[in-house]
């Protein structure tokens, strides 16, 4: 969880402090907003107002490298936020301001704007799993029985000029924080690989080699409350509401875009982490990985990304150049693991619990995303076809697709139920497999056809409803376990020799043939064995003999 997730620090499941998982709206690439400004929203490691603010545990371990930063760590600079040491400067190397701005460190060493703040920008911060939008301060709506809190929401009317526009935590205001996703619990589970025959029962599988990851959702009576309420709004709308007595007056009137407060209250989206959680997501691979050495005892990029002066912070498909280690070339000790990827493989399990009668069908919709160092975004739906049975799934880069994310529904009070469908953006930027930054996966239960998370369709409340009417509290337990996560490339034996890695040898290119090969052993082995005869191919014998 610590580097798979936003807040590594966090707790499971509980308000604020909850560890985050991210979804494929992390990135969000929009058109011009009504209210004035872009809707745009990327995502930065940390807030800080210096280098001296980045948290250690977000840096390159001392390793003899003195700049423990590395290309592709994104800053939010912002005032207020932790600072010290050594400053950023007032202006990039290509003249840009760095006030407010998203900062990224580039290949040269420096500090460099990668975003620029307009109205309604918003910026994900995955060190505290929060998002920060640039706006005026948020509205505080008193409460009103039988709420016992106020209600913040994102200030709907803020002018064009520039004067009071700062960063503001949105977090807890309603719908804020709608890219993040709370599990209740992370835990290592038995594989989904089955032994091979004699290495154990026939039924027995590896221990402890997937992970299990689990998302609950309570369903309060308030929900049922908003159904009913939501439901007799839209039969008024068609003069129908009259014959619907135990709806409320001001559900008889015409369907509106937007909800009065009472009915917002009903929602409460704004604290209700269980509103966040109808769907199921993981981060299968983030590069560096780590990328925070919070609560473990390996560093950042110690794993994949190198330790030493070659930090390899992104990943690139045709993976040619650099080892997990950041080390060059083919006879490295871990060249193993290079060579052209083809796309992403592994096991999923995907069940649902909750009540006796809940069934889903199958064909459940799930995507997989990557996404690459300059938020360009790849998505593949995929189809999880039954319950509690593994499928396996294998993800062609070929068959992902550019997706260009949309400001959630709930941006503004006016649109908290628009179903709008906004055009096509033209797609002038393309997706870079050379800086390729984290892949993920979800399933996607409480997306609109947008794309866009949104709890509220009308999908999720006459589901809701039904099971309100049968028990007042379930609890939805969406639970996915994965395994043999893996980036699937074609079978390269890697045979590494001291000659050979020092130039005493030449590197033997020979073609084996071994149609019984089934597994990346037998290949090493086999290639080492064919070097070990290779090398004394050309030795000088002498005998003497009488």
């Amino acid at each position: 969880a610590r580097n798979w997730f936003g807040n590594p620090t966090g707790t499971y499941n509980v308000s604020a402090s909850s560890v985050a998982a991210p979804d494929m709206n992390l990135v969000i690439r929009d058109d011009v907003l009504a209210g004035g400004g872009r809707g745009w929203r990327t995502w930065v490691d940390c807030r800080a107002s210096s280098e001296g603010g980045i948290d250690a545990q977000l840096l390159y371990p001392a390793d003899g490298d003195a700049d423990r930063l590395y290309h592709g760590l994104r800053v939010l600079n912002m005032s207020g936020a932790p600072g010290g040491g050594a400053s950023f400067p007032a202006a990039d190397k290509f003249g840009t301001s760095t006030t407010n701005a998203i900062l990224v460190r580039d290949r040269d060493g420096d500090w460099i704007v990668f975003k620029t703040p307009e109205l309604f920008n918003e910026v994900a911060v995955l060190r505290e799993g929060k998002v920060y939008e640039y706006n005026r301060a948020n509205i505080t709506i008193p409460a009103a029985a039988p709420r016992t809190k106020a209600r913040k929401i994102h200030n709907p009317t803020p002018t064009r000029s520039t004067a009071g526009l700062a960063w503001r935590d949105i977090s807890d205001t309603l719908f804020g924080n709608d890219c993040f996703h709370y599990p209740a619990s992370i835990e290592k589970a038995d594989g989904l690989v089955a032994l091979p025959p004699m290495a154990g029962p026939s039924d027995a599988f590896l221990t402890d080699s997937a992970i299990k990851i689990e998302y609950h959702r309570s369903e309060a009576r308030a929900v049922f409350d908003t159904i009913t309420t939501l439901i007799g709004k839209g039969l008024g709308a068609v003069g129908l509401g009259a014959v619907f007595d135990f709806f409320s007056d001001a559900t008889k009137t015409a369907l509106k875009d937007s909800l009065t407060d009472a009915e917002l209250d009903l929602l409460d989206v704004g604290v209700a982490t269980d509103q966040y959680n109808d769907g199921w997501w993981a981060t299968l691979l983030e590069i560096p990985f780590p990328k925070t050495g919070e609560g473990i005892g390996e560093s950042v990029g110690q794993i994949y990304g190198g330790t030493t002066a070659n930090k390899v912070p992104l990943f690139d498909m045709q993976n040619q150049t650099y080892t997990p280690t950041g080390k060059r070339g083919w006879t490295a000790p871990d060249a193993d693991y290079l060579g052209q990827t083809s796309g992403v493989s592994l096991l999923f399990n995907y069940n649902v619990e909750g009540f006796t009668f809940l069934s889903l069908p199958g064909n459940m919709p799930a995507s997989l995303i990557v996404e690459d160092h300059y938020d360009n975004v790849w998505r593949q739906r995929i189809t999880l076809r039954y319950q509690e049975i593994t499928q396996a799934i294998y993800a062609p880069w070929s068959a992902f697709s550019i997706y260009r994310a949309r400001m959630p529904i709930a941006l503004t009070p006016a649109s908290y139920v628009a179903r709008v469908i906004k055009p096509e953006l033209a797609q002038t930027e393309v997706f870079d497999p050379r800086l390729t930054k984290r892949i993920k996966l979800q399933v996607d239960y409480g997306y609109d056809d947008e794309g866009r998370y949104d709890p509220w369709s009308w999908q999720a409340f006459i589901r809701k409803w039904l099971q309100q009417a049968l028990n007042p509290l379930p609890t939805i337990k969406q639970i996915g376990t994965y395994d043999s996560f893996c980036l699937v490339r074609r079978g390269i034996g890697i045979a590494v020799h001291p000659k050979v890695r020092s130039g005493e040898l030449p590197r033997i290119d020979k073609k084996i043939s071994h149609p019984s090969i089934s597994n990346a052993i037998q290949l090493r082995k086999i290639a080492r064995a064919e070097l070990d005869v290779a090398v004394h191919e050309n030795d000088y014998i002498s005998v003497k003999f009488e």
